[in-house]
């Protein structure tokens, strides 16, 4: 059994994990409510972005690891700005 201190730090790692991928679907699903309405930059991101949530998705059910987690974190800052371009900014 690997110690607290490392139990710990797994522990919290799945939490954020779980965190970030809940927040990627949030932003998945309402940027998709709203792309319609939005430029064509927007909806050109739009378009690139999909595959790529559909693979971390895919990745996360498979196996939680570290690079799994750091294409989700990039996902979410792409689509943090993408959000962002829809609301005019």
């Amino acid at each position: 059994m690997p110690p607290n201190g490392a139990l710990d730090a797994a522990l919290a790692r799945m939490i954020n994990l779980d965190e970030s991928l809940e927040r990627v679907q949030t932003l998945r699903d309402e940027i998709g409510l709203r792309v319609h309405l939005a430029t064509e930059d927007a909806k050109a991101e739009w378009n690139a972005l999909q595959p790529k949530l559909l693979d971390a998705e895919q990745r996360l059910v498979s196996a939680a690891s570290h690079e799994a987690q750091q294409l989700l974190n990039q996902l979410l800052l792409r689509l943090v700005k993408l959000n962002a371009l829809i609301d005019g900014g």
